[in-house]
């Protein structure tokens, strides 16, 4: 068993767990450098994803069970999260930030870029299915590969889910994927088809997943949830949203009507706290106008109190000039304002 920890130290346990000991400290331990991944090859060599060194990101190899590391690969543009994941036939992927996809044939000593789709993104977002499918995830949306990464293609989570957090490959061959607008997502046809599995895991921003064979974990920054399937709704206490949101609307350029989606947040500040919400009361009133391209006041959509959670209306340009509008919403002090396209 190993584990990696925050200082760039990676530990070993011969016992399950009971007592670890730093494997690494002799090459890649440090103040400023952090391990952001751990992966065991087919043939039982351990890969570390680095972030944090002077030259930007590196993978370390280690043949003998995590006792010496050697630097296998460095990427320079990448200054964080490293993420590895290896499919059914052994081959080996990492997802950098700023230089793509790589791909190891050779048991993670050599490295290649992958396909021009994927060519200069930043990937925090990583994952290989039992199928040899690969998704690749950003804040830019998702990708999905099924030729071992040589050609991408985008697919996509639905409005409102066009920034990935974190992916998972299920027992039953399906994918995990979950957004910073708190929402968790399972596809059964590669990416084609999405359905909502955040149930008890509302508002919450996951940042990992782990698949057992009947139990799927997830982790947003300080808990950990669990469910009893990979195909069913969390079983996670139930939590509200934490920050007050405003989406951009969708479709946008629209005609003539488009969706807005909204987030009012756990609370409503009303005196001189920050806009998303630290203090006063679980409810607050909510407006949500829209404006034409000289500030004149359209249409309400919204003007009344709301608890704490997501929303969604509709805005109907019917009637109207074709052009540019605003929509701007209104819970406490938070304010925020974005622009669509009527088209003729």
């Amino acid at each position: 068993t190993m584990v990696f920890s925050p200082n760039g130290g990676i530990y070993k346990s011969t016992d399950r767990g009971t007592t670890w000991r730093c494997t690494s400290a002799d090459t890649i331990s440090g103040l400023y450098i952090w391990i952001n991944a751990l992966l065991v090859t087919p043939t039982n060599a351990v890969l570390a994803g680095v972030g944090g060194t002077t030259d930007g990101g590196t993978i370390f190899r280690s043949s003998d069970e995590g006792e010496h590391w050697t630097c296998v690969r460095r990427i320079l543009h990448s200054a964080s999260a490293l993420q590895l994941t290896a499919d059914s036939g052994g081959i080996i992927y990492c997802g950098t930030m700023g230089d793509g996809v790589l791909r190891s044939t050779d048991d993670g000593i050599s490295w290649a870029p992958l396909g021009a789709e994927v060519a200069g993104l930043s990937v925090p977002s990583l994952v290989a299915t039992a199928a040899n499918e690969i998704f690749a995830g950003g804040y830019w949306g998702l990708k999905f590969s099924s030729d071992a990464g040589t050609h991408w293609e985008s697919k996509s989570l639905g409005p409102g889910n066009d920034h990935i957090m974190a992916l998972a490959a299920d027992v039953q061959g399906g994918i995990l994927a979950s957004t910073f607008d708190g929402n968790v997502l399972q596809s059964t046809d590669k990416g084609t088809f999405w359905r909502e599995e955040s149930s008890g895991l509302s508002g919450m921003r996951v940042h990992a997943f782990a698949v057992a064979s009947s139990s799927v974990f997830a982790t947003d920054t300080v808990r950990i949830y669990a469910q009893t399937h990979a195909t069913t709704s969390a079983s996670a206490k139930k939590t509200k949203p934490l920050e007050t949101r405003l989406e951009q609307n969708y479709p946008n350029p629209f005609n003539p009507t488009t969706r807005i989606s909204y987030t009012v947040g756990r609370v409503v500040a009303l005196s001189g706290a920050l806009s998303s919400g630290v203090e006063g009361p679980a409810s607050g009133n909510v407006r949500l106008i829209v404006y034409d391209i000289l500030g004149r006041e359209v249409a309400t959509l919204v003007n009344e109190v709301k608890a704490p959670g997501r929303y969604s209306v509709t805005f109907d340009g019917k009637g109207l000039a074709s052009g540019v509008y605003f929509y701007r919403l209104l819970v406490g002090r938070y304010s925020a304002t974005r622009k669509m396209v009527l088209l003729p």
